[in-house]
């Protein structure tokens, strides 16, 4: 009898050393993220849990940061107290890179991954003089989304995948043509058109006219140069001037995806993210959707393209097991093939983008998102000082879609306000080209 307790004692014991071990063994790390849409936040915490499946051994611990997360971000770094991994938006890190907040990944990178297995824009905006800091494990587009219902109501056909066709002539045609008072009270119910009042998302129409937000050299801002400057004018005149985009007061209080997903724009400019939002209303039988290029300018169809990495702080105290997590993240065996089952995001492993992704069949059209990174994307412009010129463009543009000021105010504005940004950046030059990798020239 003494016997059996005993035997049980040492299976009770022998079970919490057991968990204790376990336990003990069990690395973990944290990561940071924050500065994107909803969308994009669910796939990611969809990733984190994958990968944790994959190596029991590892437990991540994400924190996300509400609100303005890349100036949170900045005052963790000056405490020295960012955690091992953050996330790296192309339109936001030059600072991360330029003042030493995440590790060069240059030796590792040449010495493991073959980067034209990737879309090559999507290294990019993590090249900083001459290393890279982060792998591309997400990529992005905008597209056209236009409400089938609508058009098939006015009798007007839908907008072509014919670039040659589908102008920016054709297009303001038929933003009039559907722009309506259903009800008769007077008031615009159905507006042809969601026009975003943001200087970041004219940039799509920008390129598609050939020219850019800044100077060659980013030394300045270079809309107030035609055509860009008639670009801004043409924007805010869809609102102001035509009433064919609903005001920005209406846009702000319930959302531009929300108001299509709702049925009271006929047309908008959204990214490969906000699928998920208008698959919903679909399936709930509130629209059909269609996609097609933007609206052709004298460059054609442009469209912004963009990619997130993730990258590992100085404060990373397991180097060995980050790099394990950022990897994973990018494989075409790891976190790539589950991206590829995601609306969210296109994978940019083409290995995985053109197998998996692209085999679906899909009512949003892999085919086509896979045509807008490799035939018409264009990242936007790169500054290193993204959260600071972000907030200033925003400032001098804002009386351009409320109508109180036109374009060249707003692009006198900037060279106030914005160029003296980018003259700050002079010290953190010169930025090295792709075409310059991996034997750039030496910086000063």
């Amino acid at each position: 009898m003494k016997d059996r307790h005993y035997l049980k004692l040492c299976l009770v014991v022998l079970l919490v050393l057991g968990v204790a071990i376990g336990a003990s063994a069990q690395k973990s790390f944290e990561i940071l993220y924050g500065g994107a849409p909803l969308p994009k936040e669910k796939t990611f915490r969809f990733l984190v849990k994958k990968y944790m499946e994959a190596n029991p051994h590892v437990k991540v611990k994400m924190t996300t940061i509400p609100g303005d997360f890349y100036d949170k971000m900045k005052i963790l770094a000056a405490a020295g107290e960012l955690p091992s991994v953050i996330r790296m938006d192309d339109d936001w890190t030059g600072e991360y890179m330029a003042y030493g907040f995440v590790h060069p990944l240059t030796d590792r990178i040449e010495a493991n991954i073959d980067k034209a297995d990737y879309f090559e824009e999507a290294w990019k905006p993590f090249l900083y003089k001459g290393d890279l800091y982060g792998i591309p494990y997400d990529a992005a587009g905008s597209m056209f989304f236009y409400n089938k219902n609508h058009f098939d109501e006015a009798g007007i056909p839908y907008p072509p995948r014919d670039t040659d066709v589908w102008t920016k002539d054709r297009f303001f045609e038929y933003a009039k043509k559907l722009t309506k008072d259903k009800d008769g009270d007077g008031r615009t119910d159905q507006w042809g058109v969601c026009i975003m009042p943001s200087w970041f998302d004219t940039q799509n129409w920008l390129w598609c006219e050939g020219t850019n937000l800044l100077s060659e050299d980013k030394t300045k801002i270079a809309f107030d140069q035609h055509p860009a400057v008639d670009v801004f004018q043409w924007k805010a005149d869809l609102r102001t001037k035509y009433g064919l985009s609903p005001s920005a007061a209406t846009i702000e209080a319930m959302g531009n995806e929300a108001m299509f997903a709702a049925g009271l724009v006929s047309m908008i400019l959204c990214e490969t993210w906000d699928i998920p939002k208008f698959e919903d209303a679909r399936k709930a039988g509130k629209i059909e959707y269609g996609t097609t290029y933007l609206p052709s300018g004298k460059a054609g169809a442009v469209h912004r393209v963009t990619f997130d990495s993730w990258g590992i702080t100085t404060n990373a105290k397991d180097l060995e097991m980050c790099w394990d997590f950022v990897t994973w993240m990018s494989s075409a065996e790891g976190g790539q093939q589950y991206l590829a089952g995601e609306a969210t995001f296109a994978p940019p492993n083409k290995k995985v983008a053109y197998g998996a992704y692209l085999q679906q069949d899909a009512y949003w059209d892999p085919e086509f998102v896979i045509d807008i990174l490799e035939n018409h994307g264009h990242l936007s412009e790169i500054v290193l000082q993204g959260a600071a010129f972000w907030d200033a463009m925003n400032r001098v543009t804002e009386g351009l879609w409320l109508g109180t000021k036109t374009a060249e105010q707003a692009a006198k504005d900037a060279h106030r306000l914005v160029d003296p940004i980018l003259a700050q950046e002079a010290d953190m030059r010169p930025f090295i080209s792709w075409e310059g990798y991996p034997n750039p020239p030496k910086s000063e």
